[in-house]
């Protein structure tokens, strides 16, 4: 959302001087003229044709003749350029990376959330398993206590093997 006031904030300004240095100036080649007609004849339509240079969409068309015939129009064009096609869209592109690393980061804590309830599901099996492995009831799983359990046949509860 502030990626596009800012956007169409900085169109707008940028409209507000091509209408001062572009549309009110007198055009020798008629060309030139009708593109200036076409192009910069209303605010509204100054900032239509500014958005091409966001989506850098046959922007040459646009700059080409007028910076031909004015060349100090290069500084108008080139700051556009500049600010809107280049930082402006990376400031766009950092801020939908940054919502798909935020969008990562949610998943991988709901996954560790998911994970601690299937363990807290799963802790009376693993207690109760480890219970029937104690064969002397001290607390403690010896080695031959598990070799006798394995010749014994264990009983896995269900829950662990799935």
């Amino acid at each position: 959302l502030s990626s596009g006031l800012m956007l169409i904030m900085t169109l707008y300004v940028f409209s507000c001087v091509g209408a001062e240095f572009i549309a009110k100036e007198p055009w020798e080649d008629e060309a030139v003229a009708a593109l200036v007609q076409t192009h910069f004849n209303s605010l509204p339509h100054i900032m239509l044709s500014l958005v091409q240079f966001v989506n850098a969409d046959s922007i040459a068309g646009l700059y080409f003749p007028l910076i031909a015939q004015r060349p100090a129009l290069s500084v108008y064009f080139g700051s556009l350029i500049l600010l809107v096609s280049l930082a402006l869209m990376n400031l766009v592109t950092a801020l939908v990376v940054e919502d798909a690393i935020s969008s990562a980061r949610m998943d991988d804590e709901m996954s560790a959330i998911y994970s601690k309830r299937e363990m807290k599901k799963l802790r009376p099996s693993i207690v109760a398993m480890f219970r029937s492995l104690d064969k002397s009831g001290d607390g403690h799983i010896q080695i031959d206590e598990i070799i006798g359990s394995l010749k014994d046949g264990v009983m896995v509860p269900k829950e662990l093997k799935e």
